[in-house]
Parts: C-alpha cells; sequence; structure tokens
C-alpha cells in the first residue's frame, strides 16, 4: 500500500482558521460612507414609527436613488471603529445588532450592523457610483 502525503497547507488558509477572533480595524472607506448615511439622516431624516430614521435621497445626477435607513433606539452618530473578524461570527451565535444602517441604490450596497461598544458586522457592501454621490449629498448638506 502507498503512502499519501497530508495535504499542502497554504498561508492563507493558516491565516483564516488561525485567526484569533480579535476585531478588525474598521475599513476607512466604511467608516466615511457610514458617517456621511448618518449625517444625511441626522439633518433630513424621518423618524419612524418601528423605531428607525429613514430618508429617501434624490441626488443631483438622479441615478442613482439613495434610500438610507438606521434603525435602533437612536440615531448614532458615529459606527465603531472596529470590524468584527469573519472568524469569530459563528462562535457568537445567536447575535443581534441594536443598530443598522442599510443603503438602498436601488438595490441594497450597503449594510452593516454593531451593538453599542462592539465591533460592526459587514453584511453587504457593494462599490459603485452610489458611494460618489452619498458622498456628494453630504457635502451639499454640510455647505446648505
Amino acid at each position: 500500500m502507498r503512502d499519501t502525503k497530508p495535504q499542502r497547507v497554504t498561508a492563507s488558509e493558516t491565516a483564516y482558521r488561525d485567526a484569533t477572533g480579535t476585531p478588525t480595524r474598521t475599513a476607512p472607506v466604511l467608516a466615511e460612507l457610514a458617517e456621511a448615511a448618518l449625517s444625511l439622516l441626522a439633518a433630513r431624516g424621518q423618524r419612524e414609527t418601528g423605531g428607525g430614521t429613514s430618508i429617501h435621497v434624490k441626488t443631483t445626477l438622479g441615478v442613482p436613488h439613495l434610500d438610507i435607513r438606521c434603525t435602533g433606539p437612536d440615531l448614532p452618530k458615529a459606527v465603531s471603529a472596529q470590524t468584527a473578524h469573519p472568524s469569530s461570527i459563528p462562535k457568537q451565535r445567536p447575535w443581534v445588532g441594536t443598530y443598522r444602517l442599510a443603503v438602498k441604490a436601488p438595490l441594497l450596497v450597503f449594510d452593516i450592523y454593531w451593538n453599542p461598544g462592539e465591533p460592526l458586522r459587514i453584511m453587504q457592501f457593494s462599490r459603485g457610483d452610489w458611494e460618489r454621490e452619498l458622498l456628494a449629498e453630504r457635502d451639499r448638506v454640510r455647505v446648505a
């Protein structure tokens, strides 16, 4: 009978599987987009009966139309500076976020959840023109 060699372990597999589950720093682009969305909600959002705040932004270019929604007990000023490491998420079940920030343009392109004092969880993030429009709209509101 022939001996079989064990499978070779790659660096990427080791890095993911051996992760200690510690949070990582939230990518600056995600933090900037989240804070832009929150500032637009603070300036022009409408409180909903279900405990959330939402706004429909018709951008100057007309496309995309941004639907921004934040649910939670109040409207936070910022998101967590840390992001949960993917390897830690399955270990923390069941988990429910106090806050949810979602942007549709018109499909869901940005969706994050977090609890105060805990790392945020990225559920959906798709790059696109909506990012530029969101930041431009935030800048227009600041100037006005």
